[in-house]
């Protein structure tokens, strides 16, 4: 079962295959007559089998790749894909260069979504030291400035002028007037 790359790597190690095995060429047969051949070797810039006369039509700028068997009067046919050239394989193949210009669309997006992780990293590592210095600004601010409730310290103070108030006693001074009497 063919899968699919899961990598920018493996599809340009791919394409690299791809175009390797186009330049080696496939197979191309020639002869007189369909039951003889009279020479064989690589084609560059095909994929598969090409048999004819000469290997070359008149009609055609290659090898013939028609799939046709060959009936009387006509060369028969391969099974093949001819791209031509090496220089012309970016013009002649289609999807090359949709390919190339996918798979530099697909680096560019994990170099920035790289660069987008990194920066992420960085934020919550600054929010997690940031966090630790205000918790521990907090707890020095309370140890230097306890904060006690309002109505505790009116209540003390109250309760320090009440008892400065009674420290004497009422009756010290009703016998000071009887005294004067």
């Amino acid at each position: 079962m063919q899968q699919c790359p899961t990598s920018t790597a493996e599809a340009r190690h791919i394409l690299d295959q791809f175009l390797k095995h186009l330049k080696t060429g496939g197979v191309y047969r020639w002869g007189e007559k369909n039951d003889k051949v009279d020479g064989s070797e690589r084609k560059e810039g095909m994929l598969g089998t090409s048999v004819g006369k000469n290997g070359i039509s008149e009609s055609e700028k290659g090898p013939i790749c028609n799939g046709k068997e060959g009936k009387i009067g006509q060369p028969p046919g391969g099974i093949c894909v001819y791209h031509g050239k090496e220089s012309n394989w970016e013009t002649s193949i289609h999807w090359l260069k949709q390919f190339r210009v996918a798979l530099e669309t697909v680096c560019a997006t994990n170099s920035q979504i790289a660069t987008i992780k990194r920066n992420i990293e960085k934020l919550q590592t600054l929010l997690h030291r940031a966090e630790q210095i205000y918790e521990t600004n907090k707890v020095i601010s309370e140890v230097q400035k306890p904060v006690v409730p309002k109505d505790f310290q009116t209540t003390a103070k109250r309760l320090t002028a009440y008892n400065a108030a009674w420290s004497h006693h009422p009756h010290n001074h009703l016998i000071l007037l009887f005294v004067f009497l």
